[in-house]
């Protein structure tokens, strides 16, 4: 919370940043009460900036891991797979491991995760350039957990968590269980609604 008085004469007498723990104390420099104010208005804008530049900035663990992603040796390109029935195989078996795909140019493009022939795991997307476009994570062939996506310029699109409604370890048992699923996300109907 940014705190700000001014006295009587028009200066900053005071300025803290409660959040931080900052606190201001300008001096009164004789006739030039005004700058003092100008001064801590300009402060005040670029602190105000800072800090919510700060706050959508692209500084995230995931947007940093996607910068520096290397892909594993054992990857194999999503173009040797086949996709029939919403499974991927590879030489008509069910593929489990890493997929990716490249741009012309031969920059990552996507990289999928799969097991038994379903995502399952995360799945990263690029754009030109090597700058992160999304990151989301699969459980037996849907999206679930976290979700983000980045602007080209590394801002945050949007950050969802998908899936159940109670938080869930990503790494679950094999034991069947009833799929009672909750999605948050908005599905089309009929046109004869």
């Amino acid at each position: 919370m940014l705190k700000i008085k001014i006295d009587v004469k028009g200066t900053c007498a005071k300025m803290c940043l409660t959040r931080l723990g900052v606190q201001l104390r300008p001096q009164k420099i004789g006739l030039k009460h005004n700058l003092g104010l100008k001064h801590c208005l300009v402060f005040v804008f670029i602190a105000t900036l800072s800090i919510s530049t700060l706050a959508a900035q692209s500084s995230s663990d995931e947007y940093l891991s996607l910068k520096s992603y290397q892909l594993p040796q054992d990857a194999v390109s999503v173009s040797q797979l086949q996709l029939a029935d919403s499974l991927y195989t590879l030489e008509g078996q069910l593929f489990s491991g890493v997929a990716y795909e490249r741009y012309t140019k031969g920059e990552l493009k996507n990289v999928i995760h799969l097991y038994q022939g379903q995502l399952h795991g995360p799945k990263y997307m690029w754009y030109q350039g090597f700058k992160p476009a999304m990151s989301a994570n699969y459980y037996q062939g849907r999206v679930r957990g976290r979700l983000l996506g980045w602007y080209v310029n590394g801002q945050i699109l949007y950050d969802m968590m998908i899936g159940k409604s109670s938080s869930t370890n990503m790494i679950e048992s094999d034991a069947p269980q009833r799929d009672d699923d909750i999605y948050d996300t908005e599905q089309e109907g009929t046109d004869n609604d």
